[in-house]
């Protein structure tokens, strides 16, 4: 009854409608808890993209809980104003009362170094107040949040950490993407880690063609949740147990001597949550990620990742039989109901 004034609203806002009211579940139910984040987070000649990822901290942290939060930061090598920047962001970080641990080191990968051996050292790095505060003051987290140096929406992290709870998930990862100059338009960047289930390696392609499995090609054009062998892409969610209980996972190079094929310190940190029992792995296609702010995607790419909200959960395979180090193309089990 009465009179209703008219929306103030533009088109756009009409458009998304279902979009905020899905945001504001999202905000609604991680903020109704006393769930303990860690964020991890490696940065190298991060200057251009700290401001805004460290206001996307802030934000997340607000949400989430200021004293729900720790924020462990390891920087190294780098020859730009990070590490000052780094300053600024410990003391603000303080002033609220989000806790937060930055280390830096002047240390570089050197000539000598193994890639994969060096990365894998330099993530471990960000973890170690993880098992300090465990060692030291029985403190244990809920959900571990790894970042690269990306440009996060505070949506799309409450996005990827509502997702990893509501779908009981080992590792939860993003979608990123890199502008591609020859085609004008966004391609899907990190496959050299994202494999499907069954271990075929996602395209360096626009949105609508970047899987072969067909069920999760399908899935991905409807921005459902889907499960893969492996993701990063940019930020994951992680279940924290394998890190807590033996074998304690953590990032490493390939057992070559034992006949394992060499990879990506992230793609084995998700074959040893497999053998580990945490299989359930999966891809949030609705959360699209940048590396860089210069070149923003075309509007089109941006609006899109809001026309379907993802709530529907997710039907998981069961652990393989053996870990699928070298991303053969055999059948996954049958489905579990």
């Amino acid at each position: 009854m009465g009179h209703n004034p008219p929306s103030s609203g533009s088109w756009i806002s009409g458009l998304l409608g279902g979009e905020t009211d899905h945001a504001q579940t999202v905000r609604r139910d991680l903020a109704a808890s006393e769930h303990k984040y860690f964020f991890a987070i490696n940065l190298y000649n991060s200057f251009d993209v700290i401001p805004d990822l460290f206001a996307a901290l802030f934000r997340v942290a607000a949400i989430l809980g200021y004293h729900n939060v720790f924020v462990s930061i390891y920087e190294n090598g780098s020859s730009d104003q990070t590490k000052a920047l780094l300053r600024i962001f410990d003391a603000l970080t303080r002033s609220v009362g989000m806790r937060v641990m930055i280390r830096t080191s002047m240390r570089t990968r050197g000539a000598f170094n193994h890639r994969i051996e060096y990365l894998a050292e330099v993530r471990n790095s960000a973890f170690v107040p993880l098992h300090e505060l465990r060692d030291s003051e029985g403190e244990y987290f809920d959900s571990i949040i790894f970042m690269n140096d990306i440009l996060p929406c505070v949506d799309d992290l409450l996005e990827l950490i509502w997702q990893s709870r509501r779908n009981n998930a080992g590792i939860t990862c993003a979608a990123d993407y890199m502008y591609h100059e020859e085609i004008q338009s966004p391609v899907f960047y990190d496959n050299w880690v994202a494999r499907d289930i069954n271990g075929t390696a996602l395209e360096n392609a626009p949105f609508e063609r970047i899987f072969h499995h067909l069920e999760s090609s399908q899935r991905w054009q409807r921005h459902l949740p889907i499960q893969v062998q492996s993701c990063w892409n940019g930020i994951a969610v992680l279940d924290p147990a394998p890190f807590y209980s033996p074998p304690h996972v953590r990032f490493r190079m390939a057992k070559i001597t034992e006949g394992e094929c060499s990879a990506s310190e992230c793609s084995l940190i998700c074959n040893d949550y497999w053998e580990a029992g945490y299989g359930r792995i999966m891809m949030v296609p609705r959360v699209k990620l940048a590396y860089d702010s210069v070149r923003t995607p075309p509007f089109s790419f941006i609006i899109v990742k809001y026309l379907t909200i993802s709530t529907e959960s997710i039907q998981y395979c069961p652990p393989f039989a053996a870990k699928p180090y070298c991303y053969s193309r055999l059948r996954p089990p049958r489905r579990l109901a």
